[in-house]
């Protein structure tokens, strides 16, 4: 299994990341410190997991509102 991550939040992305890494290997994981709102962000990671795997078989992208978000208030 080949894993792309993605997260806005450097500290859980790290963490993830150790922790998937530790189960498929390092060279089945890129790890991308990136906003998944932001479509240049996503468009730029998209090529990069392209570059290293020229496939993607599973996408799924979600925008989380933390409690503190200017939505949620």
């Amino acid at each position: 299994m080949k894993l792309a991550l993605a997260d806005v939040d450097e500290e859980a992305l790290q963490q993830t990341t150790e922790e998937v890494t530790s189960i498929v290997g390092a060279s089945n994981v890129i790890s991308d410190l990136i906003d998944v709102a932001d479509l240049n962000e996503v468009v730029k990671l998209k090529e990069k997991v392209f570059e290293a795997w020229d496939e993607v078989h599973i996408c799924f992208l979600q925008k989380s509102l933390s409690a503190d978000a200017p939505a949620c208030r």
